[in-house]
């Protein structure tokens, strides 16, 4: 018989011994030096009614991590604390908790997938709400207090109680004035333009410039019905977002 035919000859031998023990070794490494280290906590549960993470009821006490996905049901209501925000979710609200892989403008980004919210940050906080594509952050140095909800897929309610805000959406920014109250209507169709161009002359210069992407239409300041509840709770002095004084 033919014994190259069953058996490799040297020079495979060598190859799938030398794969063996770099399996091996490689197996070693990660066994002695693991490649994930522990995830950082990115706040706290304060308040918990009717409301879960993930699958499971949410408790008070317990500490949330990136990637936890915070949910209501339409009764219910939950706030979350840490030392750079300050969050309440309405009823009917489904959000993510993100900390970004790659360096970001925002250490802590939120993804509302629906419903409603009201955050609060110190100055110099560093959070992201993202709702429907575009992204909303504080644009000042300064206490801040907004409402953002999702209306549908295309239409927000944004309220800035305190502060500014900073609205962007496929590269376009706009600000959101302190104590503005705003419905934004995005990738509006033309005869949405010329509504708006009729309630504010400035749509209608704006859309000569450039065709917008996003349409800023002023409403009532309902958005931000709830915020009393969070200023109370901001102004706490147990709350954990509340400036500290050197």
């Amino acid at each position: 018989m033919d014994r190259s035919s069953v058996n490799p000859v040297p020079g495979e031998a060598s190859t799938i011994l030398f794969r063996q023990f770099l399996a091996l070794a490689l197996a070693s490494s990660l066994a002695a030096h693991p490649s994930a280290s522990p995830a950082a906590p990115l706040a706290v549960v304060t308040h918990s009614d009717r409301a879960h993470i993930g699958d499971a009821d949410a408790s008070v006490g317990t500490t949330l991590y990136d990637g936890d996905r915070l949910s209501t049901d339409a009764q219910g209501s939950l706030r979350i604390n840490s030392a750079s925000l300050l969050l309440h979710l309405a009823p009917r609200t489904t959000l993510t908790l993100h900390v970004p892989g790659i360096p970001h403008p925002a250490a802590t980004t939120i993804d509302l997938a629906s419903g409603a919210l009201i955050f609060s940050t110190p100055p110099s906080a560093s959070v992201a709400v993202l709702a429907n594509g575009a992204v909303l952050r504080p644009a000042g140095g300064s206490l801040t207090i907004a409402t953002i909800k999702i209306i549908s897929g295309r239409e927000l309610h944004v309220f800035a109680q305190r502060g500014p805000l900073e609205f962007s959406y496929r590269c376009e920014t706009e600000v959101v004035e302190e104590g503005k109250s705003y419905g934004v209507l995005l990738d509006p169709s033309d005869k949405e333009i010329a509504y708006a161009a009729s309630l504010d002359p400035d749509q209608d210069r704006k859309k000569h410039e450039m065709r917008p992407v996003f349409l800023f239409i002023v409403i009532g300041a309902v958005a931000g019905a709830g915020i009393p509840i969070l200023l109370r709770a901001l102004e706490s002095p147990d709350s954990l977002a509340r400036p500290h004084s050197n």
